[in-house]
């Protein structure tokens, strides 16, 4: 969304909250992904699959993150159900933009860990055609903890912009 930065700051007082300098907004933004990365844990021992996603103002937003590894940091095996929750976070934006993205990611491609994925998905990402409608929203931190956003995507969407 344009920012309207004289109605922003003609508005501004005491209890305007200090908008975010990183990453989309709250709320639903169309986007496409732009980028997957490994992401890898600097206090622990952990990854993810990193997503970057980008809208049509150029704001890019790389808070979605999902393991679908099958051990925990500690080296115990995750639940049946935790992995299985973990594989549909992965799979539910790739199946929204096209269900043939379980030919690109599929279940083998998913057992191999992270990175497997992450290599499985680069060409998707190269050529920034998934498009995607993401609601994100972030709870109020607790005093002393960090709140993490939960996003949350919706039905396929057709991009109202040019992607490369």
């Amino acid at each position: 969304m344009a920012l309207d930065m004289e109605n922003w700051f003609d508005n501004m007082d005491e209890n305007t909250a200090q908008p975010s300098a990183f990453g989309f907004e709250d709320g639903t933004t169309d986007a496409v992904l732009t980028e997957v990365s490994l992401f890898q844990s600097k206090s622990s021992s952990w990854s993810a699959v990193q997503f970057t996603f980008e809208d049509s103002e150029g704001t890019s937003d790389n808070g979605y993150r999902v393991s679908v590894s099958q051990k925990k940091t500690d080296g115990s095996k995750l639940s049946a159900k935790a992995w299985q929750s973990n594989v549909f976070q992965l799979m539910r934006p790739l199946i929204l933009f096209n269900k043939e993205m379980k030919k690109v990611v599929d279940l083998d491609t998913i057992r191999q860990g992270n990175q497997a994925v992450v290599e499985a998905l680069q060409p998707v990402a190269d050529k920034k055609t998934l498009k995607v409608k993401i609601l994100k929203e972030t709870p109020e931190a607790k005093e002393g903890e960090t709140a993490f956003s939960k996003y949350t995507f919706l039905d396929p969407i057709e991009v109202p912009w040019e992607t490369e």
